[in-house]
């Protein structure tokens, strides 16, 4: 992952432990945001697509 966004990653065992310690909602904040963007984008060139 560190190479494809270029940059280091440091103390990976402890950053996925952190985490997986987070309260159980907000384990996962920025891929639950990133999928919401994909779907978003999605709907709206499914919308644009059904336009034409």
């Amino acid at each position: 992952m560190g190479e494809l966004f270029d940059f280091e990653v440091e103390e990976f065992s402890r950053t996925f432990t952190d985490i997986k310690n987070r309260v159980k909602g907000d384990r996962t904040t920025f891929l639950d945001k990133l999928k919401r963007g994909l779907l978003r984008r999605m709907e709206e060139a499914e919308r644009k697509l059904a336009r034409k």
